[in-house]
């Protein structure tokens, strides 16, 4: 499932009257192809709702400070950046509207930088969701 923070109750009837007991969340943007994060089938139900899950295979995601652009501590809120793959090249049709991304570090070579899309904070009701 992914869109919206799933409650609690509504995975469970998922799982129990569905009878899908592997579903999982996900979240990501259009920009990323679109899942950058998911829950594992293996998680508990709370983890399942609580948080976005992991990266995926091959993909680096971080949380920075959006004014700064520097890498927050864990639990700080932040913007979230996602690198890999799936990091699309530009919009249909727009050449001249890259996606969101910052500048290559320091001494990093252009070849070998893929850029960070920047996909925003991300919020649930009760407050930042675990990354």
């Amino acid at each position: 499932m992914a869109g919206s923070p799933c409650p609690v109750e509504v995975m469970k009837q998922v799982i129990d009257r569905m009878g899908m007991t592997e579903v999982s969340i996900c979240y990501g943007m259009t920009e990323t192809s679109p899942v950058s994060t998911q829950t594992r089938a293996d998680d508990s139900i709370e983890r399942r709702v609580a948080t976005v899950g992991r990266a995926g295979p091959h993909i680096e995601i971080k949380v920075t400070d959006p004014a700064t652009g520097l890498t927050v501590p864990r639990g700080a809120p932040g913007e979230l950046c996602t690198r890999g793959y799936s990091v699309m090249l530009g919009y249909w049709n727009e050449p001249a509207r890259p996606p969101r991304s910052s500048t290559p570090p320091a001494g990093c070579a252009p070849a070998t930088w893929r850029s960070w899309t920047m996909t925003g904070t991300c919020r649930s009701p009760g407050g930042s969701r675990t990354w």
